[in-house]
């Protein structure tokens, strides 16, 4: 894993990998860094070093990005002066990949039923895919030993953010969340048991890499991250949970994700265009 440097204000590069809990972490990262930016996919499939230079020559204040089509292979330290502290959030590959099949069908409405999900190959491997720029288990692993500074385990949210806040050297950052775009698709959520033993089968298939991933950021690069705390982290985590428990976000929260959502979209990407 890649150690930020000095200064202790690194720039933030978070790779949000669909439905690992990313939208609920983009609101914590808008309510703690006022300068941090989620520019929408209308950069593209993968945005470049070239598009973070002129997004940074527009709101030099930038002080982080996040957003799916982020890539940390893109180099992105040769248009960032100050250390990039890059991060990401994996989650259970076939539990991943069923709350995607699920907003695919139910909320984006692309799909008419799960075969038809399964059998597109855009979503096979996904979280390799977002962290590589393609299906290689093997280039994944390169890019997290050295260019991310944290990974997180959407199982252990809690635990994990505290572990990203150490690694981030930031004690200072008040980490209450709420959490956001929590769906519940009721009788209609198809779960892996249900869909018969052939497509159970292919979902395996096409999340293969993932698992490797996943199997080893679990036993490898998670617990050197908890090795490294620096306290008794059940502790602080069962603290940090009862703190949390009836939090809600200030309204001004919120707003400020819409503005600088929206001022990225309507305003710096058109002028970016130009």
């Amino acid at each position: 894993m890649r150690k930020p440097s000095k200064p202790d204000r690194p720039f933030l590069c978070f790779v949000h990998i669909e439905k690992a809990g990313g939208i609920t972490l983009h609101a914590l990262l808008h309510k703690l860094f006022w300068a941090y930016v989620s520019p929408s996919p209308a950069f593209g499939e993968h945005f470049s070093a070239e598009d973070l230079k002129k997004l940074k020559r527009f709101f030099p204040a930038m002080r982080g990005i996040g957003g799916h089509r982020l890539g940390v292979w893109q180099n992105y330290e040769s248009v960032i002066e100050e250390p990039l502290f890059c991060f990401t959030f994996l989650r259970n590959p076939v539990q991943r990949y069923l709350s995607h099949l699920n907003w695919q069908l139910h909320v984006k409405k692309k799909f008419e039923k799960p075969e038809d999900f399964i059998s597109s190959s855009y979503f096979d491997d996904f979280q390799t895919y977002r962290i590589a720029g393609e299906r290689s288990f093997f280039k994944a692993r390169q890019l997290i030993k050295s260019r991310f500074s944290f990974i997180g385990l959407l199982e252990k949210y809690d635990r994990s953010l505290l572990l990203w806040r150490a690694a981030l050297g930031r004690s200072d950052l008040d980490l209450r969340y709420q959490r956001e775009n929590v769906k519940n698709y009721g009788s209609a959520t198809i779960r892996f048991e249900d869909l018969p033993e052939r497509l159970q089968r292919k979902v395996l298939k096409k999340n293969a890499r993932d698992m490797d991933l996943y199997q080893w950021v679990c036993e490898k690069v998670y617990p050197e991250q908890e090795a490294v705390y620096a306290g008794n982290l059940d502790e602080d985590v069962e603290a940090f949970r009862q703190r949390n428990a009836n939090y809600r976000y200030s309204p001004i929260y919120p707003l400020k994700r819409r503005l600088s959502n929206a001022f990225v979209a309507r305003v710096l990407q058109p002028l970016m265009s130009r």
